[in-house]
């Protein structure tokens, strides 16, 4: 009984060394392996803020599907969760902008869509898991957007621990990563969890988020979080237009003041893609883009599963934030000639926080020619 014992672990353990080795050549460096058990700890936590109504918007609002892995795929025996960087430089200052108007891309955001990326990776690796078994084996996958708990799950499968800015911290890479997780029907030797925490006393996190949403450890109120705000469909509410600042999409500033990654060493892999936007972007000149440009220009980015509006609102707030008036003219133009709604409704607004006469005038002009209500109302509460 021993004997055999010991042999079903040494093939559990062969295919784990296997598919971790398999991981690594596809561009996956981190991969941990944990069991199927449900995660009550993580139930409870969920079903709470559910009833707070402090629970993420975009996460999945059915409980079993995110804490029951069997409720997702009901042969499961192991999940194996990876981890991949998308950013791998030092950072040893918190980027400045050259100048006013200049709008801020999140460093996940500038490279290829990494859905798509992980997708066909995590597709071979399922290939390469059943090519070795020689069984029928079943899989399921999903990258960033699906149910499964992704931050949870990684420390549960010993790949890092999660900071008081509620990103998972690995060794290698800091919190500049992206998860990813694989569940199958395969019996795997599980890896050890991940306790440790090197947080400690640092708050600089919690101090530097520049919307208030990380308001206590380990928390983080989603409503708020600027990664939220600037993905976020329909009109970003009037009063939190200001916490965007100059952010165009994405928020970096919890990772860039954190000295655990600031601490980093130049990282031994490289992001999976290479960039294909800069990090800072003129905001008018998304204004100014057609449908179009902007899918040749995005269309191959995680922006880009957002319409054009989405990301020329942003740009229009952050317009409207930097109070420079040598950018009314190119919001007057917006207001005037923008095909969404919600984008002319930006601009009308961006053209109140700039204020000034010219602005005043322009705003008044538009509301004559103005028939869409929603508009008409961010043109009456810019004036």
């Amino acid at each position: 009984m021993y004997e055999r014992r010991r042999q079903e672990l040494d093939i559990k353990t062969n295919i784990k060394a296997k598919i971790k080795s398999f991981a690594a050549s596809l561009g996956l460096p981190l991969v941990g392996v944990t069991s199927a058990e449900p995660l009550a700890e993580e139930e409870k936590i969920f079903t709470r803020r559910q009833e707070e109504g402090t629970y993420p918007p975009l996460a999945e609002q059915r409980m079993p599907r995110r804490t029951r892995p069997a409720a997702l795929l009901s042969e499961v025996r192991s999940i194996i969760s990876l981890a991949a960087p998308y950013f791998t430089d030092p950072i040893t200052a918190i980027d400045r902008l050259p100048e006013a108007g200049v709008g801020v891309i999140a460093r996940y955001a500038i490279n290829r869509d990494y859905h798509a990326v992980w997708r066909e990776k995590l597709h071979r690796l399922t290939l390469f898991i059943k090519a070795q078994l020689r069984q029928p084996v079943n899989t399921k996958f999903w990258v960033d957007s699906g149910p499964p708990p992704e931050k949870a799950l990684a420390q549960k499968a010993g790949l890092g621990y999660v900071g008081k800015n509620t990103l998972l911290y690995t060794a290698l890479f800091g919190s500049f990563v992206h998860l990813g997780e694989l569940y199958t029907s395969v019996d795997l030797e599980p890896d050890p969890p991940c306790r440790r925490e090197e947080c400690g006393a640092c708050r600089r996190c919690l101090s530097a988020c520049p919307s208030g949403a990380l308001s206590a450890p380990y928390f983080i109120r989603a409503e708020l979080c600027l990664s939220y705000l600037t993905q976020m469909r329909g009109p970003i509410p009037r009063e939190k237009r200001r916490l965007l600042g100059n952010h165009l999409w994405g928020c970096d500033v919890c990772q860039e003041v954190c000295p655990r990654n600031q601490s980093l060493s130049a990282a031994p892999a490289v992001p999976l893609s290479d960039p294909l936007l800069p990090r800072f972007l003129p905001a008018a000149d998304i204004l100014r883009l057609s449908e179009e440009e902007y899918i040749a220009r995005f269309g191959s980015t995680a922006i880009g599963w957002r319409p054009v509006a989405v990301l020329q609102r942003n740009a229009a707030i952050c317009l409207g934030n930097c109070g420079d008036p040598r950018y009314i003219p190119v919001l007057a133009t917006s207001l005037r000639e923008n095909p969404h709604p919600m984008v002319r409704g930006a601009s009308a607004w961006a053209l109140g926080a700039i204020g000034g006469r010219e602005a005043h005038l322009l705003l008044l002009k538009a509301k004559s020619r103005e028939h869409h209500a929603q508009v008409l109302e961010e043109i009456e509460a810019a004036l």
